[in-house]
Formats: C-alpha cells, structure tokens, sequence
C-alpha cells in the first residue's frame, strides 16, 4: 500500500460518519488535503474559446517544437509568453489540451 493510500484511508477514518449519509466532512478533509480532480481536457477551439480570460493549457503532445503552454487573452487568443496563437491554431497542432488553471471566480462546477 502506498503511502497516498495511506493518508486517504486515515482521512477517511477520521472524517466519516460511517453511519449518517452526510459525506461533506470526508470531502472537505479529502480536499484541505490537497486533493485535485484530473484536468479537464479539451479537444475543440470552441472548448478553448469558453474558457474564462486568464485560463492556463498546456499540450498533451509534445510533436510540436516550442512552448506548450498558454494563458487565454480572451476572444479566442491564446499567449505562451513568446507568440499569441488562436484556439484553432493550437487545437489543429495538438489535437488536445489539459486546462491546468481557470480563474476559482469564474470556474465552472462540473
């Protein structure tokens, strides 16, 4: 067992009514712990275009030579700090993305 697994068990342990159908404070442990959920991945330029202003991808490919990350400027345009690229741009040369950051403000519940 490995240690990760370890520390969720204890979590669980400790934060679980096993016997209420309340799971809140098990889910609440679980993320103050620093528990993510996978990236989103987007495979479409209209994905990239919903994405709020300030959003951060990166590629899921490294086939292209260059930066592999960007941050939305909004309107479809994407910035890797050297060049502005269009979501359709990034899109036809990587296939897909995985959203690493959206602004918590504007950030869709899923």
């Amino acid at each position: 067992m490995s240690d990760a697994q370890r520390q969720l068990e204890q979590l669980l342990l400790d934060h679980v009514n096993w016997f209420d159908d309340d799971p809140e404070p098990g889910a609440a442990a679980v993320l103050a712990a620093g528990w993510r959920p996978p990236p989103r991945v987007v495979n479409s330029a209209e994905g990239l275009d919903a994405l709020p202003v300030g959003s951060a991808i990166r590629a899921l490919s490294d086939a292209v030579q260059g930066p592999h990350t960007w941050v939305s400027g909004g309107g479809g345009f994407w910035s890797n700090g050297v060049s502005i690229y269009r979501s359709k741009t990034i899109i036809r040369n990587y296939a897909k993305v995985r959203v690493v950051w959206t602004s918590p403000a504007e950030a869709v519940e899923s």
